[in-house]
């Protein structure tokens, strides 16, 4: 039996753009409510050989830089956190250092640790309109530091808790925990990636307390501030039959249908009623189908639908880390590639060891063979920009811009191609995350650009 563990996410308080910026579009959700997950039970031990990959020589190209401020951390632990920072940053972009407050602190017995985005903001020059972004995205997507002195959050971008309390802590960085021990690594890489965005604002009301969405028990809603806008993550979420949970046609916010949907369970990929994640570059990594999301029949908050299906995506898969449940004896030392295009898709640019995990023989990235794309314009960009195909010899490739959702948006180039093509993106194109997809007669390259207002 594997039995949930730890994997919290904290309920995230929205802020203001900077100054400077258009103003947002609703007004500012502070909160302080963290979610708890038990830790394993005694015989929930990982007998599979965990299979790591060589981090360290990537470490040297990563493209962001964390700041962390540390409390009651002794060196061993700050020394594994640290590393799991780098591999982090080994695998994401940002131009503004990524700043986390991170603290041991006395949780509930059987809770290892919680962590969550300090602050969400919308409006500005974030690509897509009427949503909001964890600060550490909108940081990266703007190119600024998005807080204000003064305003409703502190200027940390995540905000990350782990249990003083425990003995069972395994502080190596080696990835070989003893059976009967919890990599903290791992935790601290998982608690990290929803810090990033891995996190969605999905709830299902109890009915006792405070209002989750309007006080009726089994009502399911989404969405932060009076007018409910969605965080990104929110906005890649299906039911089986590919309806949008924004799709208030089909499901009102808040409603039973969405409550009915948030617990859904994982009885087959083609229940209808199941909870997926749809967007273009993690249907390629999963085999041109959508990833399951955590969806059991009673609503665990903190756990349900803001990780991976941990029944389809098992122990010991690549795929792991963002599943609800660790093992004692269970590491990580990657995202995995399923994670890494998701970071994509909601708006990060990835460093070299993510690009190299989701580039696959079908998808983007350099290729042995002769088909490439590059930019030869800004990305991001707000009035036009540019993309370059190289094409080593002749032959008819196709050019097909697609949306965030993998609606197509428009054909940029069909026909016979001999060295470099040029693409150029821009018009009435709204403000949003987009992939440029090439295909040849046998190979296919993308590229993910995104247009700011």
């Amino acid at each position: 039996m594997r039995a949930l563990l730890f994997f919290s996410v904290a309920v995230l308080v929205a802020a203001a753009p900077a100054r400077g910026q258009d103003a947002p579009l609703i007004s500012a959700v502070p909160s302080s409510t963290f979610c708890e997950l038990p830790a394993p039970e005694p015989d929930d031990i990982y007998e599979g050989v965990n299979r790591l990959r060589e981090t360290a020589p990537l470490k040297n190209g990563g493209g962001a830089t964390f700041e962390v401020d540390y409390t009651g951390f002794t060196p061993q632990a700050q020394a594994a956190f640290q590393f799991a920072v780098d591999i982090w940053a080994a695998h994401i972009t940002s131009p503004v250092p990524i700043k986390i407050a991170a603290s041991f602190e006395t949780l509930p017995a059987r809770v290892l640790g919680s962590a969550g985005a300090g602050c969400i903001h919308a409006g500005g020059a974030l690509p897509v309109p009427n949503t909001w972004y964890p600060a550490a995205l909108a940081d990266a997507l703007t190119g600024v530091d998005q807080y204000s002195p003064g305003g409703p959050c502190g200027p940390d971008d995540i905000v990350a808790r782990f249990s003083s309390s425990r003995s069972d802590w395994y502080f190596g960085t080696d990835g070989n925990p003893p059976r009967q021990q919890i990599d903290f690594v791992s935790v601290v890489m998982h608690e990290i990636g929803h810090g990033l965005g891995f996190a969605g604002s999905g709830t299902v009301d109890d009915g006792e307390g405070t209002a989750e969405c309007n006080g009726t028990d089994g009502f399911g809603c989404y969405g932060l501030g009076a007018a409910r806008f969605p965080i990104v993550f929110d906005r890649f979420m299906e039911d089986g039959e590919g309806n949008s949970i924004l799709d208030r046609e089909t499901y009102a916010n808040p409603s039973l249908a969405l409550g009915v949907l948030f617990q859904s369970g994982s009885q087959s990929p083609n229940d209808p009623r199941n909870l997926f994640y749809d967007s273009p570059t993690t249907f390629a990594i999963y085999g041109n189908q959508r990833p399951p999301i955590w969806a059991p029949a009673t609503f665990d908050l903190g756990s349900s639908y803001s990780h991976w299906d941990e029944v389809v995506i098992r122990q010991g898969d690549i795929n792991a880390l963002m599943t609800p449940q660790i093992a004692q004896g269970e590491a990580f030392q990657d995202p995995g590639p399923l994670t890494c295009a998701l970071m994509q898709d909601i708006g990060w640019s990835l460093a070299p060891a993510c690009a190299t995990l989701v580039d696959t023989p079908n998808e983007s990235g350099p290729l042995a063979s002769g088909l490439g794309i590059e930019f030869a314009g800004p990305n991001p960009f707000r009035d036009a920009t540019a993309l370059r195909v190289r094409v080593d010899a002749p032959e008819t490739i196709r050019a097909t811009l697609y949306d965030a959702l993998g609606r197509e948006a428009g054909v940029l180039y069909d026909g016979p191609a001999s060295g470099d093509v040029t693409l150029r993106v821009g018009g009435d194109l709204a403000p949003g995350i987009y992939v440029v997809r090439v295909q040849s007669e046998t190979e296919t390259v993308t590229e993910r650009l995104v247009r700011v207002r």
